[in-house]
């Protein structure tokens, strides 16, 4: 069991990783983020609450959801139940405040900036999925 959660994991941040650098791609090409629904996506991703202090939230996406896989490959090939531990604690804590951050991400988008980008709720789901793993794997993991 221990093996398809730590899948789960890896193939949830992948999924982050191409979500989250797309949108770092099309924001330094300067170019039109192509919407799947709605057509918003330019408004959000344009808004002053995309970037903080000149750097799109996207890059930091992509650095988050880098870190869970690099942690989740250690956690993977680590040999003691210990190491093994400390990665699934630090796995939470990433997640957990990923989530708080992307609900205040969803919450600006909701009630500020009044338009929805796709691929933000997407990486919103993502994460809060991400964080429900890490939960779970963290009060099921047997050694």
């Amino acid at each position: 069991m221990n093996q398809k959660i730590i899948w789960l994991i890896v193939i949830l941040s992948i999924l982050g990783i191409f979500d989250t650098a797309y949108l770092t791609a099309e924001r330094y090409l300067n170019s039109p983020v192509y919407c799947l629904v709605g057509g918003n996506c330019d408004k959000v991703l344009s808004s002053p609450y995309a970037v903080i202090y000149g750097i799109p939230l996207a890059l930091f996406g992509l650095l988050f959801y880098f870190s869970v896989l690099i942690f989740a490959m250690i956690f993977q090939f680590s040999e003691t139940a210990s190491r093994r531990r400390f990665i699934l604690r630090l796995l939470f804590a990433l997640t957990c405040l990923a989530l708080i951050f992307s609900g205040w991400l969803v919450y600006l988008q909701l009630f500020v900036i009044k338009a929805i980008c796709v691929y933000c709720v997407l990486s919103a789901i993502n994460i809060t999925a991400l964080f429900l793993v890490s939960i779970y794997f963290l009060f099921r993991w047997n050694q």
